[in-house]
């Protein structure tokens, strides 16, 4: 099991399109929120995510697996690919 730093997490989603309201990550797409997003604690416990807390992102991130969403947070893929992944799964932008 890999443990992510919440630090790197919240930079690689700030760089893919999506903004902090609080604790929460919305995706945002073409000036406008979309429904898609995810909860980072700022609480001390979560300053790192192993892969229990890892795999309760993948339903809100609207991924199918566990290794869609390390490939987020570690940055394999990019805006492009997360906004292609979603569209493929017929969700809506």
């Amino acid at each position: 099991m890999s443990l992510l730093r919440r630090r790197d997490i919240q930079r690689s989603l700030s760089q893919k399109g999506f903004k902090a309201e609080g604790d929460i990550w919305y995706f945002w797409h073409k000036g406008q929120r979309t429904d898609i997003r995810v909860l980072i604690s700022s609480g001390q416990k979560y300053r790192e995510y192993g892969d229990p807390a890892l795999k309760t992102k993948v339903k809100l991130l609207k991924l199918q697996s566990l290794k869609e969403v390390k490939d987020l947070f570690k940055c394999p893929m990019d805006m492009d690919g997360f906004i292609e992944k979603i569209r493929s799964r017929g969700i809506q932008l």
